[in-house]
């Protein structure tokens, strides 16, 4: 370096320093993406399709973006591999596959809870009409037991009330003969 002209020297730390955030400032950006809906996606060794293929992911697999050169994105695998991927193989959202199939369980959850809602209404609507018979029948024997109490107030009173007139009648028929007891009986039975 001491042969080199200082102005180079400093153009050369300059290079250096600015690869040195660059590389820096990739892998501290590091940003989840996903695999696009293809089956099978190739991992380069290096930014080209010319590098070597070091690992294959598939259809939304993944992937945490490291950095980016021209069209290549910089990438580690879910099995902790480096390696390029093509960035039109990627996006940032989840595969339409997975939102699917997450959108699918979830319809099949809210249709479960949806059923299990369903029985529990016609259980309760059952309970409940249950209930309004319940009132219904305990109105009715109510008003039965009333009428019933009412009759029987008025057999007591009848009851009485024969009772009376045959203690009356008997009354007057044991008098006459008292009466007669003393008019040394008129009748004989011989």
């Amino acid at each position: 370096m001491r042969g080199m002209p200082k102005g180079q020297i400093l153009f050369l730390i300059l290079i250096l320093s600015l690869s040195m955030v660059f590389l820096i400032r990739s892998d501290g950006v590091a940003k989840t993406m996903y695999v696009t809906e293809t089956t099978w996606v190739k991992v380069n060794s290096g930014p080209g399709s010319e590098y070597k293929v070091i690992a294959r992911v598939k259809t939304g697999d993944p992937v945490t973006v490291l950095g980016q050169e021209g069209g290549w994105y910089h990438i580690r695998t879910a099995a902790d591999e480096e390696g390029w991927i093509m960035s039109s193989l990627l996006t940032e959202g989840r595969p339409l596959t997975d939102q699917v199939n997450a959108l699918a369980t979830k319809t099949q959850e809210q249709s479960k809870l949806i059923a299990q809602l369903s029985e529990e209404n016609k259980s309760l609507k059952k309970y409940a009409q249950m209930f309004e018979n319940s009132a219904v029948e305990l109105n009715r024997l109510k008003e039965e037991n009333l009428r019933l109490k009412d009759h029987h107030d008025l057999l007591w009173l009848g009851v009485g009330a024969g009772i009376l007139s045959i203690g009356w009648i008997i009354g007057l028929i044991t008098g006459s003969f008292y009466r007669r007891g003393k008019a040394k009986y008129r009748y004989s039975f011989d």
